[in-house]
């Protein structure tokens, strides 16, 4: 699933390589540190409007390619759509819910690209990063709700996984509103012109800055290894040998 989010980013970034003709034809007419944060404003943020206007890429297509990242980061994070083999049997209105929160939590990020330093035929770009502590401040949240539900409900309830997915979103959401922030750190990526002239950031580098901002293989890591600590919670509570041991 993790390779799965990573694939989803080089589509995203292969998918930008088409919008740098339209960046000025001029190496003196070029501003990486614009560029660059319209870039990540639209594919991060999904601010796609500056990057539509630059790029002369329409705001529709800047937004699909956006929503098709969030759509893979929820299947990474909670299973496919339900259709397809082992995918988490959830509601599409919780799944809808969990793609807004994704939104909404990438839209919080903060990041500010601060320079741009040309090295021959390519642009290395310092981007100062504060990462949020969203996975630390949901943890204790969930744990909570989690132990307050099997005071009252069963594992082995079909509604189950259901209610553990809502109980975390509801965990997540709480944990955004209120989240702290890392000092800034710096990173760096590099923007350079792929054969046929055109800007792009590689996927690598994508990654990187995203998880500066929310450690997102770690988030999706330590969520889908939560319906077994549920069992393990279980067994805690209730003395009920067997489930997750």
């Amino acid at each position: 699933m993790k390779k799965k989010w990573m694939a989803s980013t080089a589509l995203a970034c292969s998918c930008m390589l088409l919008i740098s003709g339209c960046s000025g034809n001029k190496a003196d007419d070029f501003d990486a540190v614009a560029y660059t944060t319209a870039y990540l404003d639209g594919m991060i943020r999904g601010n796609v409007d500056t990057l539509s206007s630059l790029s002369g890429v329409s705001s529709d297509d800047l937004t699909a390619t956006f929503n098709s990242m969030i759509d893979d980061l929820v299947s990474s994070s909670i299973g496919g759509d339900g259709s397809s083999p082992g995918s988490t049997q959830i509601s599409p209105q919780l799944r809808q819910d969990y793609t807004d929160f994704w939104k909404q939590a990438f839209s919080n990020t903060k990041y500010d690209v601060k320079k741009a330093d040309k090295k021959e035929n390519t642009y290395q770009i310092t981007v100062d990063t504060q990462q949020m502590q969203l996975y630390t401040a949901m943890e204790p949240i969930y744990d909570e709700k989690l132990a307050d539900y099997l005071k009252d409900n069963s594992v082995d309830s079909d509604q189950y996984i259901e209610d553990v997915y809502s109980l975390m979103l509801e965990a997540y959401q709480t944990a955004l509103d209120k989240a702290e922030y890392n000092d800034p750190e710096s990173v760096t990526v590099t923007l350079q012109k792929d054969d046929s002239e055109q800007w792009s950031i590689s996927s690598d580098d994508m990654t990187t800055l995203k998880n500066a901002l929310i450690p997102i293989i770690t988030v999706i890591g330590m969520q889908l290894g939560y319906l077994l600590c549920g069992a393990t919670l279980t067994e805690s509570i209730f003395a009920i040998s067997g489930l997750g041991r």
